[in-house]
């Protein structure tokens, strides 16, 4: 598998663009303090690495191609109602 990541983690980011290159397979955007991300992230995305922020919500339609999720040590006050089809693992830990 030809793997195309992103890795953003440990910038201490609170903004991110509105959108990503669509041929990204994994984003990593561990410990920052992102609050919200994009509403549209790339169809091809496979893993997503978003641990470790101030996230309160996800966006309501995830990639369906998308196969890890870690929104680990998180403030989610919920998930979004439809998950991905394919997806493999969702890791959910809290401090």
């Amino acid at each position: 598998m030809n793997s195309v990541l992103l890795n953003l983690s440990h910038l201490g980011l609170s903004t991110l663009p509105d959108t990503f290159p669509g041929f990204l397979k994994e984003i990593d955007i561990s410990y920052n303090n992102l609050n919200m991300l994009p509403h549209k992230l790339p169809e091809s995305l496979e893993r997503l690495d978003v641990s470790h922020n101030c996230l309160k919500e996800l966006p309501s339609i995830l990639p369906n191609n998308l196969k890890t999720l870690d929104v680990s040590y998180n403030c989610l006050e919920f998930l979004p109602e439809y998950l991905p089809i394919y997806l493999e693992s969702l890791i959910v830990t809290t401090s």
